[in-house]
């Protein structure tokens, strides 16, 4: 009865029903603030050269923090 009532409140929002319940997302929680204590590692990249590249990632995915575009770089 629960899965038919989520299909049609989600059918009614224009939303997709998925399978995930309070476990998968404790854990994603758990793994996201993981990653956000990880320092940030660079390259022998000059500071310079770094945060060119990350403006520049910046302007093509406008929605995605400074300091992970620059972690990423930096792995």
């Amino acid at each position: 009865m629960g899965n038919r009532v989520a299909k049609l409140l989600a059918a009614d929002l224009g939303l997709v029903v998925t399978h995930h319940n309070a476990t998968d997302k404790a854990e994603y929680e758990k793994r996201y603030l993981l990653e956000l204590n990880q320092p940030i590692v660079t390259r022998s990249l000059p500071a310079n050269d770094l945060q060119h590249m990350a403006r520049q990632v910046g302007q093509v995915l406008p929605f995605v923090p400074n300091d992970v575009i620059i972690r990423d770089l930096g792995e």
